[in-house]
């Protein structure tokens, strides 16, 4: 967080992450769609359009208060095809881009009818085209957007990954056949590898997965109801550790992480379970973390209460009803405490 000189009083964030990028632009999406009026949905539809408009100014960069590239807001094929360092990034950058491109084309419909309108719809559609053109093919590239042999298990990328793959599979027409089909196809792929017991029995991204596909895997459901069922309600951050049960078995895989801050110095590690353990009985932080590991961070409390809710915010009205008392009594007690 930097202070910026010329505007006495502001505090500016600075090196927005791809994390927050697709969050945005999921939401705001989500917003352009469903909310209740014209206005708010205009609103939205505006905030998408600007922030790609703003991508495509910069070469499809997301430049900082700097005038420099944030450290992941770079989209562009320069660096996504030919930057070694981003290779591992090349399937996510891809989908995320393409995304951002039919999200924007799609919530357009909100704003008004004007050339204004229709020369961004028409540069976004070229820079669509520049993208999946055979020199660039951010459409091949989303295909391997889960890199899994050689295994590079990120769990943020599976936050990069289905946050856009909601965005863009909402956002693309459902008789558009050929451009879904690679999205479908890079999703099924990231999702076998997630669903497997890899993916810690997420609830969000196994409605994610079907709400945009239509299935209803047994074993899915049956999942997603484990996770929500066993999900606590108390707003307390009590310290829990399970580094020493006797009741689970620990990995050694050599993918124990260094602990934050000083435990870094001490050399500590984290123990992994070989299970996904119930949500009550660990430390569950954010999205984006391992939900094998065995002592965990504190968690954000607020966004305890939002990752709860997000899958009865996106399912369809068939899995709704799955989460909605959950997400209803995790409200209550957030508004009780807060």
């Amino acid at each position: 967080m930097l202070e910026y000189r010329r505007y006495a009083g502001w505090v500016w964030k600075s090196d927005t992450s791809s994390d927050e990028s697709v969050g945005h632009f999921f939401a705001f999406t989500l917003a352009a769609q469903l909310a209740p009026t014209a206005a708010e949905r205009r609103a939205a539809a505006e905030t998408v359009a600007q922030m790609v408009d703003y991508l495509l100014d910069n070469g499809f960069e997301l430049k900082d208060w700097t005038g420099y590239s944030t450290t992941w807001g770079r989209w562009s094929p320069r660096l996504v095809n030919h930057w070694r360092p981003f290779s591992d990034e090349r399937g996510l950058q891809s989908l995320q881009m393409l995304s951002f491109l039919r999200a924007a084309h799609n919530v357009s419909t909100e704003l008004p009818a004007t050339p204004a309108r229709a020369a961004r719809r028409k540069r976004w559609a070229a820079a669509w085209a520049d993208l999946t053109n055979a020199t660039n093919a951010f459409d091949e590239n989303m295909l391997n957007a889960k890199i899994a042999s050689p295994v590079d298990d990120n769990y943020s990328d599976d936050e990069l990954m289905f946050l856009p793959y909601y965005t863009y599979l909402t956002s693309e027409p459902s008789d558009d056949h050929t451009r879904r089909a690679a999205a479908l196809a890079s999703l099924e792929r990231s999702w076998s590898s997630c669903s497997d017991g890899r993916g810690g029995r997420s609830d969000l991204w196994a409605v994610i997965y079907m709400a945009v596909t239509g299935t209803r895997e047994a074993d899915d459901l049956a999942s997603l109801l484990w996770t929500l069922r066993n999900w606590p309600t108390s707003l307390i951050d009590w310290p829990t550790s399970n580094a020493q049960r006797l009741d689970t078995h620990y990995k050694n895989d050599g993918a124990n992480l260094p602990l934050l801050k000083g435990a870094v110095l001490a050399g500590a590690k984290h123990p992994r379970t070989t299970r996904v353990l119930p949500t009550n009985e660990r430390t569950q932080f954010l999205w984006n973390a391992d939900p094998f590991d065995a002592t965990g961070l504190p968690e954000v409390l607020a966004s305890m209460l939002m990752r709860a809710a997000f899958p009865e915010a996106i399912g369809d009205h068939e899995l709704t009803h799955v989460c909605y008392t959950t997400a209803l009594l995790m409200l209550q007690l957030y508004l009780r405490f807060y």
